[in-house]
């Protein structure tokens, strides 16, 4: 595994704690497919989403497709951030 791919695999995993943890204080899912997703039970849908994100990614790392795990990881830090933002903002 490439320190790349497990960069994608942290943040999948960061994005997975820091969602759940601003559904937990009374957020809402802001991305519509992770919406659609969750009708299925928000956490369940939550985990199908990173599954799904997960897969996806490793078939980047399975193509050699470097630049779009780049540009999959800043998309993930910004997301990470944000989500960190709601969650501190709502503890407030």
């Amino acid at each position: 595994m490439t320190n790349l791919f497990a960069l994608f695999v942290f943040l999948q995993l960061a994005d997975a704690a820091s969602t759940a943890a601003v559904l937990t204080l009374g957020g809402v899912e802001r991305n519509p497919l992770v919406l659609k997703l969750m009708e299925l039970g928000p956490m369940a849908g939550l985990a199908l989403a990173k599954g799904i994100a997960l897969a996806a990614g490793f078939v980047c790392l399975a193509a050699n497709r470097r630049p779009l795990l780049w540009c999959a990881n800043a998309v993930f830090v910004a997301v990470v951030a944000w989500n960190v933002s709601q969650a501190m903002l709502m503890l407030l």
